[in-house]
C-alpha cells in the first residue's frame, strides 16, 4: 500500500508539469517510464494536451518548409530567358540583389564592387542591361561565382547573355557550371565545349543542367567557370547576365 500512496504522490506532481513545454524527445522518454495503468485523469488530460501541442508543431514545421521552397521554370521562351531565381531576389529587394546584399558576385583577383561601372561584378545579376558586363582579370582561373548566402538553389536551367560586341569578341564557348557548399570542393552540374550560340552581339541562349540530382540536393554556391578558348582564342571572360531556374529554399523570405 505504501508503494501505491507513493505512486499516486508522483502522479499528483506530475500533474504540475507543463509537458506541452517539454521537447518531443523528452515527452517520449517520460512516457516509455509511465505506467499507464496506473495515471490519473488530470495527468491525462495534462498528456493528451501535450500530444495535440507536439502534432500541431510538427503540422507547422512542414507547412513552414513547404512554403520556403519556390518553383521557377523556363518556359522555353524568349521572354522568360532572364524571369528565374535572380530575377524573384531583384524583385524581392526592389533593386539589385548583389548590390543589396542578398547575394554576392565575385570574380577572381576582382573585389566585390569594381571600380568601374560597366565592370563591376553586380552587373551580371542586372538581368534587364544589356550594355554591361563583367569581365575577368587575366586569362587564367577564370570564373563567376554566385553565393546565396542563407538561401539554397537547386538549378534545372541556367541562361547566359553575352557582351556587346559581334562575332569574334571573346565571346563564351567552354565552360562549366559548377557547385558547391563550402566554398572549396566543386562539382560540375554542367559543362559545354565549342558552344558556338553566345558568339554574337549580346547573343543569350538557355541550357538544361546535364546532371542528375539527387532528391534533396541544393546548393549554396554556383559557378561559371571558363574550361576552354573564347571566339577570340583567349580564356577572358566576358558576360552580361546570368539567370538560374529550379528551385530556391530560404528560411526567411526577404
Amino acid at each position: 500500500h505504501q508503494h501505491d500512496e507513493e505512486y499516486y504522490d508522483d502522479m499528483l506532481f506530475y500533474e504540475q508539469i507543463e509537458f506541452s513545454s517539454l521537447s518531443q524527445e523528452k515527452l517520449n522518454e517520460f512516457l516509455s517510464k509511465l505506467d499507464i495503468g496506473k495515471i490519473t485523469g488530470g495527468l491525462w488530460s495534462k498528456l493528451l494536451s501535450a500530444l495535440t501541442h507536439q502534432k500541431d508543431n510538427t503540422k507547422n514545421e512542414r507547412y513552414q518548409l513547404n512554403n520556403n521552397n519556390k518553383k521557377f521554370k523556363y518556359d522555353t521562351t524568349r521572354q522568360n530567358r532572364f524571369e528565374g531565381i535572380i530575377h524573384h531576389l531583384n524583385n524581392q529587394c526592389h533593386g539589385n540583389s548583389a548590390e543589396k546584399g542578398v547575394i554576392d558576385v565575385s570574380i577572381p583577383d576582382m573585389p566585390t564592387i569594381y571600380n568601374f561601372s560597366t565592370h563591376k561584378n553586380s552587373n551580371v545579376v542586372d538581368l534587364k542591361d544589356k550594355m554591361s558586363y563583367v569581365t575577368s582579370k587575366k586569362e587564367y582561373s577564370n570564373w563567376l561565382k554566385i553565393d546565396f548566402k542563407e538561401k539554397r538553389v537547386r538549378p534545372n536551367n541556367y541562361s547566359i547573355r553575352t557582351w556587346h560586341l559581334g562575332p569574334g569578341n571573346s565571346h563564351l564557348m567552354n565552360w562549366a557550371v559548377e557547385w558547391s557548399n563550402n566554398n572549396e570542393d566543386w562539382k560540375v552540374l554542367d559543362a559545354r565545349a565549342n558552344e558556338k550560340s553566345l558568339d554574337n552581339m549580346s547573343a543569350e541562349n538557355t541550357f538544361d543542367i546535364s546532371s542528375k540530382l539527387d532528391k534533396n540536393e541544393n546548393f549554396r554556391y554556383l559557378r561559371l567557370k571558363v574550361t576552354g578558348p573564347n571566339s577570340r582564342n583567349t580564356t577572358i571572360l566576358f558576360v552580361s547576365a546570368i539567370e538560374f531556374f529550379g528551385e530556391l529554399y530560404s528560411n526567411e523570405w526577404i
